[in-house]
């Protein structure tokens, strides 16, 4: 499959400029006011929070190339993107191909691990099965057998901030066994902010993952 360029989307890029120019212009009028009108510092606080945002959002999407397009090569599904110059991994919803780029977008290599556990699979309710060969499990980074079970576990990242000011923890924990090698003990994250995810670092043995689990 060959690659495809990402298009810059000139709709969506005039609203962010008009939604963080209006941002800028809000924060710069109440800093004024409260000066003017002795308001007090909190009008300061609010002003320069929202001042900060819209430049800096406006700024950070001028470098980075704002919004953008681009239909997957596979299967021509449009696929939004932002920040057009970063570098990204996403997966089409089209096809369930994965990509990679950043101004151009190509499959992933069907071999590549990455560094991070980016490749994403749902996680099936009852009856996980780990990948084996031959009857034994294996390594979801490197493929050769499993020598251990390490316990990951995934918290909702709103449910760590209000418990940080609540007496009450609301925090959601899943917490999983995972299969590990010497060499790699990294290979599998639990997501859960979003419905319950495994990550996984190899695309390979992502996809090994939801043959085996009927994903």
């Amino acid at each position: 499959m060959s690659s495809a360029a990402v298009q810059a989307d000139p709709t969506k890029n005039k609203f962010f400029a008009i939604y963080l120019t209006s941002i800028g212009i809000l924060g710069v009028g109440l800093i004024v006011a409260g000066v003017l009108l002795g308001w007090g510092a909190w009008v300061y606080l609010v002003g320069g929070i929202l001042a900060l945002s819209g430049i800096g959002g406006g700024i950070s999407m001028l470098v980075t190339g704002g919004a953008g397009v681009v239909a997957c090569p596979k299967c021509g599904h449009g696929i939004e993107v932002l920040h057009i110059s970063q570098g990204r991994i996403v997966e089409c919803q089209g096809c369930g191909e994965w990509l990679e780029g950043s101004r151009e977008m190509a499959p992933v290599a069907p071999d590549h691990v990455h560094p991070y556990p980016v490749f994403t699979a749902p996680m099936p309710e009852h009856g996980l099965q780990w990948v084996a060969q031959g009857g034994v499990v294996i390594c979801p980074c490197c493929g050769q057998p499993s020598s251990a079970m390490k316990t990951v576990e995934g918290t909702s990242a709103l449910g760590s901030t209000a418990a940080m000011i609540s007496p009450i923890s609301v925090q959601r924990v899943v917490k999983l066994e995972v299969p590990i090698c010497p060499q790699h003990d990294d290979g599998v994250a639990v997501f859960i902010d979003e419905g319950k995810k495994l990550g996984f670092r190899s695309i390979h043995y992502m996809r090994l993952f939801r043959q085996a689990n009927g994903l």
